[in-house]
């Protein structure tokens, strides 16, 4: 700005002005939130990863101002597909975080990409009839473990799914009372509908809520724990 140049915002924004105000910060940035998680190349990979992904969805932003006028139908649209990418680039990111080396890292995204095959457990495939036949010759394996097992997980991952995508979170519950410095969030649609029980309020039924989890919380203290960056 004090160069006389144009800065970072609206529809003139020039490409200049995005790489050296944006895309260069954002991304060295997120390279040293990896270095602060941990001196190895997955946790690099994962601050750069996440660096690109904030730098492609900023310019995407800038984009879709002169493709996508009808803001209406563009938030009908992108509301749905931006969670469900936001959702598997990240979990996709969280293997170079979570995996011990970088070769363990690899193999799962390529068990991620069906890569290293596709498994299933023999007692879920025997019950599959004439499928069964078409499986194998599309590359599936027989696995040890039982379909119960297979069929208990996904029911396990569907209902967590709903509890992260369909509840309200922490903004939205406590919108009312600034969460966040400079986040005063109305009442949202959880709210003023069936689910409003959930924004919270200084009531008895909250008071009941919170000291029960504060309860846990104390007795659990003694138990088998580890300081996520403890090892950091």
């Amino acid at each position: 700005m004090a160069k006389g140049h144009s800065g970072l915002g609206g529809s003139n924004t020039t490409i200049g002005a995005f790489v050296s105000l944006l895309v260069v910060p954002t991304i060295f940035t997120m390279f040293i939130s990896g270095l602060w998680h941990g001196a190895g190349y997955g946790f690099v990979i994962w601050g750069l990863l996440h660096g690109t992904y904030i730098t492609i969805n900023h310019g995407w932003r800038l984009v879709a101002m002169r493709l996508w006028r009808d803001r209406r139908r563009y938030d009908s649209f992108m509301k749905p597909a931006g969670h469900f990418v936001t959702f598997i680039t990240v979990a996709a990111t969280m293997i170079f975080f979570r995996a011990s080396t970088m070769a363990s890292a690899i193999d799962l995204v390529k068990g991620v990409f069906g890569l290293n095959g596709f498994g299933l457990s023999q007692d879920l495939l025997d019950r599959l009839g004439p499928v069964t036949a078409f499986l194998y010759r599309v590359g599936v394996v027989a696995e040890a473990g039982s379909g119960q097992d297979f069929i208990k997980t996904g029911k396990w991952i569907c209902l967590l799914l709903v509890i992260a995508l369909a509840l309200p979170n922490t903004l939205q519950i406590l919108g009312r009372y600034e969460p966040a410095l400079g986040v005063r969030l109305s009442l949202s649609n959880f709210a003023r509908g069936k689910l409003r029980f959930l924004a919270w309020s200084p009531s008895v039924p909250w008071t009941i809520v919170m000291s029960a989890i504060a309860a846990v919380a104390f007795v659990s203290i003694g138990g088998p724990s580890e300081f996520l960056y403890w090892q950091f």
